[in-house]
């Protein structure tokens, strides 16, 4: 894994920092510009796996704005059932907490280790749900449609073949953001923005590299919609018996098409 290749990932282009802006104009419209920057994102995707050296990626474009909104509906849904299965939890362990706070406000000791539980239940549940979603997330968005049974198949091989790989990737990115999220906040809180775009870009840069892993062990391709297979693709002509005979009689012989060649050898 490349690590560091990641976080540097988004600075490879001269126009990063107008990708960058736009990227968090996104962030900035509610519903519709968070599933816009999740296409967009496997947009990039796309691009990193057609290029072996993964150092490019397609600037943002607001004419592709409908086809960004699109790729990322799938994703997004993906993204909202993780929450919703995380929000029930963490409301709990949140709710048990200010009861805590409220009856032993004598017992310092007691408060403080109520939210040392709290956050430590809210980190454990993030790269819980992190470990599933990636995956889920990246079937999803690659494949370009919601097909539950395969992505419920494609988490389970995909945590069989780069579990360890995945699990670090999720505890760098939170790593990194514990590290560069209050440098954000220190620059006029602005800086948060471009910080959680980085993080996006680097952890697309990480999906791919767990891809390709995933793949090299022996993994099943994520099948994409639209795109054609060899089980897909139609024959050149009709499979019938009398085609099947044309097709195995020589081109000179009765019933066959001539080549329009003359043979040397005299006729009977």
């Amino acid at each position: 894994m490349r690590y560091m290749d990641s976080l540097r990932f988004m600075f490879v282009k001269p126009t990063w920092l107008t990708n960058a802006l736009m990227c968090v104009l996104c962030m900035l419209i509610p519903i519709v510009g968070p599933i816009v920057l999740l296409g967009y994102m496997y947009v990039v995707f796309d691009s990193i796996h057609r290029d072996p050296k993964q150092q490019d990626y397609p600037d943002f474009k607001f004419d592709r704005f409908t086809e960004y909104l699109i790729r990322g509906i799938w994703p997004f849904l993906v993204q909202m059932i993780a929450q919703a299965v995380i929000m029930a939890p963490m409301f709990a362990m949140y709710f048990v907490a200010m009861i805590v706070s409220v009856a032993a406000q004598d017992a310092k000791f007691l408060v403080v280790l109520a939210w040392l539980a709290y956050a430590a239940v809210a980190i454990g549940l993030s790269v819980l749900i992190a470990i599933i979603m990636w995956p889920a997330q990246l079937h999803a968005g690659y494949g370009r449609q919601f097909d539950f049974g395969g992505m419920i198949a494609f988490i389970k091989d995909f945590m069989k073949k780069v579990r360890k790989e995945l699990i670090l990737s999720i505890l760098f990115l939170m790593a990194v953001g514990f590290v560069l999220g209050p440098i954000g906040v220190m620059a006029c809180c602005v800086g948060v923005w471009f910080v959680a775009v980085g993080l996006m870009f680097a952890q697309y840069h990480l999906k791919h590299q767990l891809y390709a892993i995933y793949l090299e062990r022996g993994g099943k391709p994520i099948p994409v919609k639209g795109e054609q297979t060899e089980s897909t693709v139609r024959p050149a002509w009709p499979e019938s018996p009398t085609n099947a005979i044309q097709a195995e009689r020589p081109p000179d012989a009765p019933g066959g098409q001539s080549t329009g060649i003359q043979s040397d050898l005299p006729k009977s």
